[in-house]
This record gives C-alpha cells, structure tokens and sequence, in this order.
C-alpha cells in the first residue's frame, strides 16, 4: 500500500488505498497530524485491522446484526437484550459509527443510566453493549472494545434498616424480623436432630 501527502488549499491530504485497493483520502490541519494519521494506517492495513471511516456500521446497525443471531435463547432473556438496545443503547450511541464511540462516551452513559437505573441493571446494559462491541473486534470493525473497558457501575453493599429502606431502594430484598432467625438454642435442637452427614 503506498500512500502520500501534498499540500492542498492550506491544508495537508492524505491520499492512500486500503487492503481492497480502494482509493481514500483525508485532509488535516498540519502536516505532522497528516503524517501520523499516514502512519497509523499503513500499520492498521498492514495487519489487516484497517477499515476506513465511512465503511463503518453505526452502533444500531451492528446491535440488530448481533440481536438477530441470539433468536435461539430463552425468551425471557431475548427480551431483555431488545430492552436494553432499544430503551437505553440505541437512544444514546446508536446513530454513532464504531469509531465515534470510547470509553469516556460509554462511562458518561453510565452515570446517566446510574441515574434512573439500579447499579446492576446499568452493568448489564453494558454487558451487552460490550457484546455488540465483541462482534465488531470479531469482523474487524473495531480494534477495542471500549464498553467492555468502561468502569461498571458501584454496587456497594447497604445494610437493611427498615420498610422504609426497603420501599426506598425498590429491589425487592426485604429486612428479616427478628421472629424469622434462629436463636442459638434452636440452631443446637436442629443440630441434634439432623442426620448424620446432613
């Protein structure tokens, strides 16, 4: 792959082919940033990672391609993966092309989810973002997976006071009275009356 950069109308063009003898080129401000740029894709083409901007899905695309090969799981399941592509995925990155989106854009998702979302519903929005990213690192779309390299949300352990902690939190886990544990004598009859091996 050859490639060079002239000086055109102020600014620097990279003019270059890729691995399938297309013809690309693109325009930068200084002629070092054009040379780096040159650089870095002669090395990606060079290991077959190279696939120029504008032939890149936008992150919807790719989530349908990925969504349409798991027709084969639990309903159940299925249907919580449309949710979080259709609800919380899409919304924010899904007109983005692959290459628009990092980690700092998927963590800022995050806190925006943490917001109205539990700390494990947002982790496993991002779990399955970092699916969708999985497939693209597989058909060469992406060299990273930025979702799977993004900070998940802190689950911190909280200690259950009362109803009102409980309503407050709106996961469901209630408190156990205190009717409801064994006291140290009734652990010992359970003992003494379980089978050995038990």
């Amino acid at each position: 792959m050859g490639g060079h950069i002239q000086k055109t109308g102020g600014r620097w063009r990279i003019d270059y082919r890729d691995g399938q003898g297309r013809r690309h080129r693109a325009t930068f401000d200084t002629k070092k940033e054009a040379d780096n740029s040159l650089t870095d894709i002669k090395s990606r083409i060079g290991k077959g990672e190279y696939v120029a901007s504008k032939l890149l899905p936008k992150f919807r695309e790719l989530a349908e391609d990925w969504f349409r090969s798991k027709g084969d799981r639990r309903p159940g399941t299925v249907g919580n993966w449309r949710a979080q592509i259709d609800l919380h995925l899409n919304p924010k990155l899904g007109d983005l092309r692959l290459d628009r989106i990092d980690v700092a854009l998927v963590e800022k998702l995050r806190d925006e989810l943490r917001a109205k979302l539990s700390a494990k519903s947002v982790n496993a929005v991002l779990t399955t973002a970092a699916a969708i990213f999985k497939l693209a690192v597989r058909r060469k779309l992406a060299t990273g997976n930025p979702a799977a390299d993004a900070e998940r949300a802190f689950m911190g352990g909280t200690e259950l006071k009362d109803e009102a902690t409980r309503e407050q939190r709106g996961d469901g886990v209630q408190p156990l009275r205190p009717e409801e544990v064994l006291d140290p004598n009734e652990i010992r009859k359970v003992l003494e009356k379980a089978e050995p091996g038990y």
